[in-house]
């Protein structure tokens, strides 16, 4: 085998032709192994409401960025998110300021690809700091500490609702 690195990506490949023939044989006289397929559920719970890292992820994740950039606090263009800080500044949502982030190496604000869809949620400090200020609300709850999967309360349906526009069907049922 033959590692190429990218970033923090690893792509793997056989070492040569010759390998590839030998791996084939071999494959044709192996007993099938194939295990069966797990039962189909529907859409896993962690695609719904998750943490990825230390922001949202998930269709809550992407659903808040969507509202945010409805609402003109933040901004993508093409590949590049921005805040917009005249904007935010004046809102406060939550009371969060973005000044205090912008002192950091972190990026304040940048895009997170979510496997549960083609969408993006944000990431960097400033989606770091609205998960932290919604689960001290107690707007948002885990079912347990390890837990990733996290469920917005009946006081955060309301809240996310009067402050983003987000409506239950775009976060799941409450907790």
């Amino acid at each position: 085998m033959h590692v190429e690195r990218v970033g923090r990506h690893a792509y793997y490949r056989l070492a040569s032709h010759d390998v590839a023939v030998a791996l084939d044989a071999l494959a044709s006289v192996a007993p099938d192994l194939t295990p069966p397929a797990p039962p189909a559920h529907g859409p896993s719970v962690l695609s719904e409401t998750r943490t990825c890292y230390d922001h949202l992820g998930g269709k809550l994740g992407v659903a808040l960025t969507e509202a945010l950039q409805e609402q003109g606090l933040i901004r993508r263009d093409a590949q590049q998110w921005e805040v917009e800080f005249e904007t935010w500044d004046q809102r406060r949502p939550l009371g969060i300021t973005c000044e205090p982030l912008k002192d950091s190496r972190r990026p304040i604000v940048r895009g997170c690809a979510d496997w549960s869809g083609p969408s993006h949620h944000i990431a960097g400090g400033l989606a770091a700091a609205l998960t932290q200020r919604l689960f001290s609300l107690g707007w948002l709850t885990r079912a347990s500490k390890d837990d990733r999967t996290v469920a917005p309360t009946r006081v955060g349906l309301a809240g996310l609702r009067r402050t983003f526009g987000l409506t239950l069907c775009e976060l799941g049922p409450a907790r």
